[in-house]
């Protein structure tokens, strides 16, 4: 469903007065996918900039996330800007911002705002699996543990908004661990909780069903029992144990 942004003219004041949001399953998935990897600031000129960045190997998922924004806010351009080793999507406008701030985002710093889930997430099952997928896609990983023993791991600096998500999971039936604590190299303070049960990982991808390409890989990869690989010094091929990807 689309949002309403046709605009009505106040006579007497002659401003645009801008619709209530609309909630559904994509806005869900916008909101996961922007608590996730997103931004959304407010520049000097009091101008809203509407960010998601991806890795440059992310193309299938750039797409997948391009496709959803422009489709959602249909009138309303994104642009991609490319840096080094990252691409962005990215949106200058007041209306999209105001729209992303009516329907729960916070503009500024994450860490510093304390940004959380927005409450209406949990009105509906299928809010919560696209608020889900949305973040998981970004900022989630899963890695090899041993053999084919997989696991999934959300690690965030702002606890509030683990305790949120470790929520989702639970009201969909998920046995997540406790969230744990551990200080981290760029980041001070991180807060933690594990996916472990391997029947659970397998309900996961078939019922969240993530977008990003790289997690359905690394999974498919762990089920089959494929090793991970790099290049020695003297070109040996050598095993190397899984680390998280995110």
């Amino acid at each position: 469903m689309k949002p309403r942004f046709e605009v009505e003219k106040n006579k007497k004041v002659n401003r645009q007065v801008q619709k209530p949001v609309t909630y559904s399953a994509d806005l869900a998935e916008i909101m996961g996918i922007m608590l996730g990897d997103g931004c959304l600031y407010k520049d000097k000129k009091g101008k809203y900039h509407t960010i998601v960045s991806f890795h440059l190997r992310e193309k299938a998922y750039f797409a997948h996330v391009e496709n959803l924004f422009t489709n959602y806010f249909d009138s309303y351009k994104f642009n991609m800007q490319k840096s080094h080793n990252e691409r962005f999507l990215k949106n200058v406008s007041v209306r999209v911002g105001l729209y992303l701030e009516q329907a729960g985002l916070i503009h500024g710093n994450k860490l510093k705002t304390g940004v959380d889930m927005p409450n209406w997430i949990l009105f509906e099952k299928k809010y919560i699996i696209r608020f889900v997928r949305g973040f998981f896609d970004t900022d989630g990983s899963i890695y090899r543990k041993y053999d084919q023993y997989a696991q999934i791991q959300i690690k965030l600096a702002t606890r509030n908004m683990l305790k949120s998500l470790r929520t989702c999971f639970c009201i969909l039936g998920y046995h997540p661990t406790k969230i744990q604590y551990e200080k981290s190299g760029k980041v001070k303070h991180a807060w933690k909780f594990y996916l472990s049960r391997q029947k659970e990982i397998d309900r996961f991808f078939t019922e969240i069903q993530p977008a990003n390409r790289k997690h359905n890989l690394r999974y498919k990869k762990i089920r089959m029992g494929t090793p991970r690989f790099e290049r020695g010094s003297i070109g040996i091929t050598i095993p190397k144990r899984d680390i998280p990807l995110t």
